[in-house]
């Protein structure tokens, strides 16, 4: 996974835009190591590329050293399309996570509340 995000970086700095976002998409899609970081990674280059929909795989989901930021990130993208119940669900289950550092669940449940206050 680690050599696959190389070479879409690689592929990004070519200006192969397109190739670059098919290998990006196979480690999100379907992450060869059990180190979901590197998948984490490819996650951050896929949504920052604003491609459309974030791949659910992208959703912080699963235990990783990113999941949180991810989790922020698919809120803000679900918010993004009008589904704001997803999003205040989702970042709910974040500001009370004990397992995260402060300073993440204090951002999640910022975000909570200004999704409640557009309403």
């Amino acid at each position: 996974d680690m050599s696959k995000l190389w070479q879409a970086r690689s592929q990004l700095a070519a200006m192969k835009n397109k190739s670059a976002m098919r290998t990006l998409q196979n480690i999100v899609i379907a992450p060869e190591g059990h180190d979901l970081f590197w998948r984490d990674l490819a996650c951050l280059h896929v949504i920052g590329a604003e491609t459309g929909a974030i791949p659910e795989t992208c959703s912080g989901s699963k235990p990783s050293p990113l999941a949180p930021l991810l989790t922020q990130l698919y809120a803000a993208g679900k918010w993004s399309e009008g589904d704001a119940e997803t999003a205040r669900t989702m970042l709910g289950k974040l500001a009370v996570d004990s397992e995260i550092p402060t300073m993440l669940r204090s951002e999640a449940n910022a975000w909570e509340t200004t999704i409640r206050a557009k309403e």
